[in-house]
């Protein structure tokens, strides 16, 4: 599982399960600067937050995973309940449901809005070009065509106007995600 803090652009740990996914959520509200840390009568940061979270256990092609949905379900309700997210919840998602909601997400977030993505299911790298993609569940095994590509999501995700991105996948090879963010990463800082 790989955190991909938009806002934050160091290396990022990778964590375990759903339990450790609440444990980075906690982590990342506490690093922020105590003017901007929740509480009770505090939001996370102004403006709307918003949440995708792509669960896909049911595959045509691939082997059937049993956590994905239960653990978007965790992830979900802290998101809901602690930090009043806006969720919208794909499960079993085929490549062009997931390509949408991107883009659907893309659409509604504004400047000053906090988006969290989250991706549990099969990952898979090519060993030529060494990008990660993610597994749709109608993703054909031997072919990559319909897989979702590490570079069409962070494509999407560079071209949303909220400054506040945190992208979770919980899948093989999402290390890749952050290497596909690497330039944007040296752009930005320069």
């Amino acid at each position: 599982l790989t955190l991909v803090p938009r806002s934050a652009p160091r290396a990022t740990p990778e964590v375990q399960g759903a339990a450790a996914v609440a444990a980075a959520l906690q982590e990342a509200a506490a690093a922020l600067p105590a003017s901007d840390k929740p509480g009770p009568d505090m939001p996370l940061l102004s403006g709307r937050r918003f949440a995708l979270l792509i669960a896909n256990q049911n595959y045509q092609q691939w082997a059937r995973l049993e956590p994905p949905q239960d653990d978007a379900q965790a992830v979900a309700l802290a998101l809901t309940q602690r930090f009043g997210f806006e969720v919208t919840q794909l499960n079993n998602a085929t490549r062009q449901q997931m390509l949408a909601a991107l883009g659907k997400l893309r659409q509604q977030v504004g400047p000053q809005d906090q988006v969290v993505v989250y991706y549990a299911g099969h990952g898979q790298m090519d060993s030529v070009t060494a990008r990660g993609y993610w597994i749709p569940v109608d993703g054909d095994s031997r072919d990559l065509a319909n897989w979702v590509s590490v570079i069409d999501v962070t494509d999407q995700l560079s071209a949303m106007t909220a400054r506040h991105v945190m992208v979770i996948a919980d899948s093989c090879y999402s290390g890749t995600l952050t290497r596909s963010l690497v330039p944007q990463v040296d752009q930005a800082l320069s």
